[in-house]
Protein backbone atom coordinates (compact mmCIF):
# COMPACT_ATOMS: atom_id res chain seq x y z
CA UNK A 1 0.00 0.00 0.00
CA UNK A 2 3.30 2.21 0.44
CA UNK A 3 4.15 1.25 -1.97
CA UNK A 4 1.31 2.47 -4.29
CA UNK A 5 0.78 5.63 -2.36
CA UNK A 6 4.29 6.50 -3.10
CA UNK A 7 3.94 5.69 -6.80
CA UNK A 8 0.71 7.97 -6.87
CA UNK A 9 2.33 10.61 -5.44
CA UNK A 10 5.33 10.30 -8.22
CA UNK A 11 2.47 10.16 -11.12
CA UNK A 12 0.69 13.51 -9.65
CA UNK A 13 3.86 15.06 -9.51
CA UNK A 14 4.89 14.29 -13.16
CA UNK A 15 1.59 15.69 -13.98
CA UNK A 16 2.02 18.72 -12.51
CA UNK A 17 5.35 19.29 -13.66
CA UNK A 18 3.98 18.27 -17.39
CA UNK A 19 0.71 20.69 -17.08
CA UNK A 20 2.84 23.48 -15.75
CA UNK A 21 5.05 22.63 -19.05
CA UNK A 22 2.08 22.86 -20.77
CA UNK A 23 0.73 26.22 -19.49
CA UNK A 24 4.22 28.01 -19.94
CA UNK A 25 4.10 27.08 -23.70
CA UNK A 26 0.89 28.11 -24.22
CA UNK A 27 1.47 31.56 -22.40
CA UNK A 28 4.27 32.22 -24.28
CA UNK A 29 2.68 31.61 -27.52
CA UNK A 30 -0.19 33.77 -26.22
CA UNK A 31 2.92 36.94 -25.42
CA UNK A 32 4.17 35.84 -28.88
CA UNK A 33 1.07 36.44 -30.73
CA UNK A 34 0.24 39.26 -29.03
CA UNK A 35 3.42 40.85 -29.98
CA UNK A 36 3.21 40.05 -33.55
CA UNK A 37 -0.19 41.12 -33.45
CA UNK A 38 0.64 44.83 -32.22
CA UNK A 39 3.94 44.95 -34.56
CA UNK A 40 0.67 43.88 -37.29
CA UNK A 41 -1.13 46.55 -36.16
CA UNK A 42 1.71 49.42 -36.03
CA UNK A 43 2.99 48.45 -39.48
CA UNK A 44 -0.14 48.62 -40.69
CA UNK A 45 -0.58 52.04 -39.68
CA UNK A 46 2.58 52.80 -41.10
CA UNK A 47 1.02 51.40 -43.79
CA UNK A 48 -2.13 54.21 -43.67
CA UNK A 49 -0.17 57.10 -43.53
CA UNK A 50 2.24 56.23 -46.30
CA UNK A 51 -0.47 55.73 -48.78
CA UNK A 52 -1.97 58.60 -47.62
CA UNK A 53 0.43 60.40 -47.96
CA UNK A 54 1.19 59.27 -51.78
CA UNK A 55 -1.92 59.75 -52.74
CA UNK A 56 -1.93 63.55 -51.51
CA UNK A 57 1.42 63.88 -53.50
CA UNK A 58 -0.20 62.37 -56.88
CA UNK A 59 -3.26 65.03 -56.02
CA UNK A 60 -1.26 68.06 -55.18
CA UNK A 61 0.83 67.57 -58.48
CA UNK A 62 -1.16 66.73 -61.82
CA UNK A 63 -2.23 70.02 -61.91
CA UNK A 64 1.05 71.31 -62.27
CA UNK A 65 1.95 68.29 -64.76
CA UNK A 66 -0.73 68.54 -66.68
CA UNK A 67 -0.13 72.47 -67.10
CA UNK A 68 3.85 71.60 -67.97
CA UNK A 69 2.96 69.80 -70.29
CA UNK A 70 1.29 71.63 -72.34
CA UNK A 71 3.91 74.73 -71.97
CA UNK A 72 6.58 72.38 -73.07
CA UNK A 73 4.27 71.43 -76.09
CA UNK A 74 3.43 75.08 -76.91
CA UNK A 75 7.01 76.29 -76.50
CA UNK A 76 8.33 73.21 -78.96
CA UNK A 77 5.59 74.42 -81.04
CA UNK A 78 7.29 77.90 -81.06
CA UNK A 79 10.69 76.66 -81.18
CA UNK A 80 9.93 74.58 -85.01
CA UNK A 81 8.50 77.95 -86.15
CA UNK A 82 10.94 80.85 -84.92
CA UNK A 83 13.87 78.78 -83.73
CA UNK A 84 13.00 80.91 -80.66
CA UNK A 85 13.73 78.68 -77.49
CA UNK A 86 11.50 79.19 -74.28
CA UNK A 87 11.91 77.60 -71.45
CA UNK A 88 8.63 77.68 -69.05
CA UNK A 89 9.31 79.43 -66.08
CA UNK A 90 7.05 77.22 -63.76
CA UNK A 91 9.21 74.23 -64.76
CA UNK A 92 12.80 75.92 -62.90
CA UNK A 93 12.42 75.68 -59.56
CA UNK A 94 9.93 72.10 -58.86
CA UNK A 95 10.33 68.65 -59.91
CA UNK A 96 8.34 66.85 -62.47
CA UNK A 97 7.32 63.64 -60.81
CA UNK A 98 6.18 62.97 -57.34
CA UNK A 99 8.87 60.87 -54.58
CA UNK A 100 6.95 58.09 -53.48
CA UNK A 101 7.24 56.91 -50.09
CA UNK A 102 7.61 53.21 -49.75
CA UNK A 103 9.51 52.64 -46.30
CA UNK A 104 6.61 51.28 -44.80
CA UNK A 105 5.96 48.70 -47.35
CA UNK A 106 9.77 47.89 -46.64
CA UNK A 107 9.41 47.58 -43.15
CA UNK A 108 6.45 45.28 -43.56
CA UNK A 109 8.58 42.71 -45.97
CA UNK A 110 11.29 42.88 -43.47
CA UNK A 111 9.41 42.52 -40.80
CA UNK A 112 7.25 39.60 -41.94
CA UNK A 113 4.24 41.21 -41.34
CA UNK A 114 2.25 40.32 -45.11
CA UNK A 115 2.27 36.28 -43.89
CA UNK A 116 -0.39 37.66 -41.37
CA UNK A 117 -2.60 39.66 -43.28
CA UNK A 118 -5.02 38.49 -45.53
CA UNK A 119 -4.24 37.52 -49.08
CA UNK A 120 -6.46 39.89 -50.64
CA UNK A 121 -4.33 43.02 -48.93
CA UNK A 122 -1.40 41.59 -49.97
CA UNK A 123 -1.66 41.38 -53.26
CA UNK A 124 -3.51 45.25 -53.46
CA UNK A 125 -0.76 46.05 -51.96
CA UNK A 126 2.16 44.16 -54.16
CA UNK A 127 0.20 45.83 -57.12
CA UNK A 128 0.64 49.25 -55.86
CA UNK A 129 4.16 48.87 -54.66
CA UNK A 130 4.48 47.18 -58.31
CA UNK A 131 3.36 50.28 -60.14
CA UNK A 132 5.45 52.61 -57.81
CA UNK A 133 8.54 50.72 -58.75
CA UNK A 134 7.50 51.36 -62.51
CA UNK A 135 7.33 54.82 -62.01
CA UNK A 136 10.56 54.82 -60.57
CA UNK A 137 12.40 53.41 -63.40
CA UNK A 138 10.03 55.50 -66.16
CA UNK A 139 11.64 58.63 -63.68
CA UNK A 140 15.30 57.00 -64.32
CA UNK A 141 15.15 56.59 -68.27
CA UNK A 142 13.55 60.29 -68.68
CA UNK A 143 15.92 61.77 -66.35
CA UNK A 144 18.98 59.55 -68.49
CA UNK A 145 17.24 60.70 -71.35
CA UNK A 146 17.23 64.53 -70.31
CA UNK A 147 21.17 64.63 -69.65
CA UNK A 148 22.14 63.13 -73.11
CA UNK A 149 19.93 66.19 -74.75
CA UNK A 150 21.27 69.63 -74.20
CA UNK A 151 19.63 72.78 -74.56
CA UNK A 152 21.59 73.08 -78.19
CA UNK A 153 18.53 70.60 -79.43
CA UNK A 154 16.20 72.69 -78.43
CA UNK A 155 13.23 70.72 -80.57
CA UNK A 156 14.27 67.10 -79.21
CA UNK A 157 14.57 68.72 -75.58
CA UNK A 158 11.12 70.97 -75.58
CA UNK A 159 8.73 67.32 -77.14
CA UNK A 160 10.71 65.07 -74.08
CA UNK A 161 9.64 67.53 -71.31
CA UNK A 162 6.12 67.76 -73.18
CA UNK A 163 6.13 63.78 -73.44
CA UNK A 164 7.81 63.70 -69.87
CA UNK A 165 5.53 65.68 -67.73
CA UNK A 166 2.28 64.13 -69.76
CA UNK A 167 2.95 60.34 -69.14
CA UNK A 168 3.79 60.90 -65.32
CA UNK A 169 0.26 62.15 -64.99
CA UNK A 170 -0.59 59.22 -67.31
CA UNK A 171 0.68 56.86 -64.72
CA UNK A 172 0.14 58.58 -61.52
CA UNK A 173 -3.66 58.68 -63.09
CA UNK A 174 -3.44 54.86 -62.96
CA UNK A 175 -1.64 54.44 -59.19
CA UNK A 176 -5.08 56.58 -57.95
CA UNK A 177 -7.54 53.55 -58.03
CA UNK A 178 -4.50 51.15 -56.71
CA UNK A 179 -3.83 53.68 -53.86
CA UNK A 180 -7.31 53.28 -52.92
CA UNK A 181 -8.13 50.00 -53.60
CA UNK A 182 -5.17 49.36 -50.88
CA UNK A 183 -6.07 51.99 -48.51
CA UNK A 184 -9.82 49.82 -47.92
CA UNK A 185 -7.91 46.87 -47.99
CA UNK A 186 -5.35 48.24 -45.42
CA UNK A 187 -8.22 49.85 -43.05
CA UNK A 188 -10.00 46.84 -43.11
CA UNK A 189 -7.22 44.68 -42.07
CA UNK A 190 -6.27 47.34 -38.86
CA UNK A 191 -10.28 46.72 -37.83
CA UNK A 192 -10.23 43.13 -38.21
CA UNK A 193 -6.36 42.76 -36.10
CA UNK A 194 -7.82 45.57 -33.77
CA UNK A 195 -9.68 43.17 -30.75
CA UNK A 196 -7.53 41.64 -28.21
CA UNK A 197 -6.15 38.75 -28.17
CA UNK A 198 -8.08 36.70 -24.95
CA UNK A 199 -5.47 35.26 -22.82
CA UNK A 200 -5.52 31.54 -22.52
CA UNK A 201 -8.09 30.15 -20.10
CA UNK A 202 -5.51 27.45 -18.44
CA UNK A 203 -6.46 28.21 -14.97
CA UNK A 204 -9.34 26.16 -14.79
CA UNK A 205 -8.10 23.35 -15.54
CA UNK A 206 -5.60 23.48 -12.89
CA UNK A 207 -8.44 23.54 -10.42
CA UNK A 208 -9.89 20.90 -12.08
CA UNK A 209 -7.24 18.51 -11.18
Amino acid sequence: RRHRRALGRSLFEMLLVVISVLLALTLDNWREDREKAALTQSVLAALAQEIDANRGAINAALDYQDRMAIAFREAYEVFEKSGEFRFPDDARNRSAAVRFSRAAYDSAVIAQVLPRIGIDTVLKLSALYAEQSAYDDLLRTYASATIQTDFANGSRYLRLRSNQYAELADVERRMLPLLEAAQVAVARERTAGAAPTPAPAATGSASGR
